[in-house]
C-alpha cells in the first residue's frame, strides 16, 4: 500500500496506514489519506484466501461523499455486481468495475488536476 501511495505523492499531503492481521488467513489494511485539495480518502482492503474486499471512500473537506467504491454484495441488480460506486450520496448507486487503490488514486488525481 505504501508503494502505491508514494506514486501519488504529488496529490497527497498526509497519510496513515494501519495494517491489522486478524489471523494467518486474513489481512486487513486501513488507511486515511489527506489530499492536496483537502479532501480525504478512507481506504479499507481485506484479503482472506482468494477473496478481496474493498471500500474506497472519497470525501470533500466537509466530509460529504464525492465517490465511494466498494464490493459489498448488496446491490444484485447492478450488472457489475458486487462492484459498484456511490456518487455524491448513498442513494446514487452506479455500476463500477473492480477497483484498486491505484485505480482510485489515479481517478482522484485526474479530478484534482481538472479543478
Amino acid at each position: 500500500m505504501n508503494e502505491i501511495i508514494e506514486k501519488f505523492s504529488s496529490i497527497i499531503l498526509h497519510f496513515i496506514v494501519i495494517k491489522e492481521e486478524i489471523t494467518g488467513e486474513k489481512e486487513v489494511q486501513r488507511c486515511e489519506i489527506i489530499l492536496t485539495n483537502h479532501s480525504r480518502l478512507l481506504v479499507y482492503e481485506s484479503i482472506q484466501r482468494t477473496k478481496f474486499k474493498y471500500s474506497y471512500h472519497w470525501m470533500d473537506a466537509t466530509n460529504l461523499t464525492i465517490v465511494r467504491w466498494d464490493n459489498s454484495p448488496h446491490y444484485p441488480s447492478i450488472s457489475t455486481y458486487p462492484h459498484h460506486k456511490h456518487v455524491g450520496s448513498e442513494n446514487n448507486v452506479q455500476e463500477s468495475h473492480e477497483q484498486t487503490l491505484y485505480d482510485v488514486l489515479n481517478f482522484i488525481k485526474q479530478q484534482i488536476q481538472k479543478a
